[in-house]
This record gives structure tokens, sequence and C-alpha cells, in this order.
């Protein structure tokens, strides 16, 4: 009877998975976009080229504002909880001529939503 049990428990906690950096407990199912991991900052360098940054990042970001030649983004790190996960911290990047200028790190809980006109 014991293994009967353990078959199906075997496959559900296996087949539980989550954003990576969350816990599946309390993971949110429409959450699957967002980023749970810590800042991959080691690998930042001042003047390395925005597409080179992205792809180490390697997370969804958002543009906070742009001008002829600079421009910020933002990546963000969600914190997950039983209820509403939200944002734990954001990372700013600022590129001037493509080219990174400076970056940090804040612990502001504000959700960036694009724009949408």
């Amino acid at each position: 009877m014991k293994r009967i049990l353990l078959l199906p428990l075997t496959l559900l906690l296996v087949s539980c998975s989550s954003p990576r950096g969350s816990s599946w407990v309390s993971a949110d199912f429409n959450k699957y976009d967002l980023n749970y991991e810590n800042f991959r900052t080691n690998n930042l360098r001042v003047g390395d080229s925005k597409s080179a940054v992205v792809a180490g990042l390697g997370i969804g970001y958002e543009t906070i504002e742009a001008g002829s030649n600079y421009e910020v983004l933002a990546f963000q790190q969600w914190v997950s909880v039983p209820g509403p996960d939200y944002v734990g911290s954001t990372l700013y990047l600022r590129f001037e001529n493509d080219r990174l200028v400076k970056w940090k790190i804040t612990r502001d809980t504000i959700s960036i939503v694009p724009r949408s006109w």
C-alpha cells in the first residue's frame, strides 16, 4: 500500500516546477516570465556593450528612460511568498553610446509596468 501511494506522491513533487529562485510551495503559476534569482552582477564591467550585458543577465528588462545617446534599463528580482509575490530589488543600468556607464541595485518594491501609449 505504501508503494502505491509513494509513486503518485513522488511524481507530483517532481512535476511541481517553479521559476528559478522561487519556492515551489508558494509559487504563483502565472509568474514564469519573472526573475526570482539573485542578479548576476559579478560579470558586469563598465564599458561593456548593451547586448553583452543583457545576454549575461539573461532575464527580462524594461526601458525606464531613453535619450539620443543614453538609455536606462531596469531588471527586477521578485520574492516568492505565500500570497501575492512582490518586487524585492531592482537593478538599474545606465548605457551611454551603447556602453555600460554605471549600475546600482535598489531595494525599492515598485513594480515597473511599461506604458501602453
